[in-house]
């Protein structure tokens, strides 16, 4: 069985494991964009191409909302702005519009789902808030940890590594653990 992960949005990835004694990340891309030279929409040939090498049976979304920002004028957290918050979702749906319209039967779950299962946390040791960059560092180094570096050389590839617990989420999930 193979199992799809999603990490949505423009900047998200995707990650096919395949179910095994032991899950094994088989594939891994950051969304594709920008078919026609833009960076604002989603090349939807693409990501049906490579969905449909090595088909998954059945796939795991991120429930995703616009997130808060900070203004970089005064440091504080603002909502996102419409037009960002139109693009995100624009890009989220047409991912999860791909993945069902193959019939690939799609589940969503929570960031602090997936998150629990991998033992991770946006505080550090010592209960502080850590800086998004090293969330996200920590989700590409438990990766690395449980599917080595092929998927994952560069801090940018933190999407891909989501994507990829995500799947690996999903898979202890269809296995009972």
């Amino acid at each position: 069985m193979i199992v799809l992960g999603v990490d949505p949005g423009k900047s998200g990835g995707l990650a096919k494991v395949v179910l095994l004694p032991k899950p094994r990340l088989i594939d891994c891309i950051s969304v594709p964009v920008g078919k026609d030279g833009s960076d604002d929409i989603l090349d939807v040939d693409a990501i049906l191409n490579w969905l449909q090498q090595e088909p998954p049976d059945v796939g795991f979304i991120e429930r995703v909302s616009p997130m808060p920002s900070i203004d970089q004028t005064n440091g504080k957290r603002r909502g996102m702005g419409a037009t960002s918050a139109f693009n995100f979702g624009g890009a989220v749906y047409t991912i999860r519009t791909c993945i069902v319209g193959l019939g690939i039967k799609l589940h969503r779950v929570e960031a602090t789902a997936w998150k629990k299962t991998h033992g991770l946390s946006s505080k550090d040791e010592n209960g502080r808030k850590l800086e998004q960059r090293a969330v996200k560092e920590r989700s590409r180094q438990k990766a690395i940890a449980i599917f080595g570096d092929q998927f994952f050389p560069n801090v940018g590839h933190h999407n891909r590594a989501e994507a990829a617990l995500i799947a690996h989420h999903g898979a202890m999930i269809l296995r009972g653990k």
